[in-house]
């Protein structure tokens, strides 16, 4: 659920606020809202189409010039995208790099699959509404009432 008070869209800085990014997420399926950053975790038949999605997911990132912050394991590759010029916040940047990267992830045969807790901080919140996001992240980093 949406929180009407959050505006709808960015914020000094440009991060986007609240129901914007709730609005995105709507259309990135496998993607979610953690600590002030988009997170996914993409798995595949094989470790070596986990590294070919790599190479994709970083032709991507120069292509755009915006660059997540990649973790591989075996099968399974996780992305987690924030702005660092809008101060570690989502911008329009992240939710234009997570829907290419979800295209690039379906042409190599990835599955999007939840992050682990320890996947871009622990949470018991992980997939709630970002105005919800008190209960992900106590600090100052949350786009809820700007």
């Amino acid at each position: 659920m949406n929180d009407p008070t959050t505006p709808a869209g960015p914020a000094p800085g440009g991060a986007l606020g609240g129901t914007a990014v709730n609005e995105a997420l709507a259309t990135l399926p496998d993607w979610r809202y953690r600590l002030g950053a988009l997170v996914t975790a993409y798995a595949f038949d094989t470790s070596a189409a986990a590294v070919s999605f790599i190479a994709d997911a970083g032709a991507l990132a120069e292509e755009q010039n915006h660059h997540p912050d990649l973790d591989w394991r075996y099968n399974t590759v996780f992305l987690t995208v924030s702005s660092h010029d809008a101060g570690g916040e989502v911008t329009a940047k992240d939710t234009a790099y997570a829907e290419a990267a979800s295209a690039a992830a379906a042409r190599a045969g990835g599955r999007g699959r939840t992050a682990p807790a320890h996947h871009r901080g622990a949470s018991g919140g992980y997939g709630r509404p970002v105005s919800d996001c008190r209960i992900l992240d106590p600090g100052p980093r949350v786009p809820a009432g700007r």
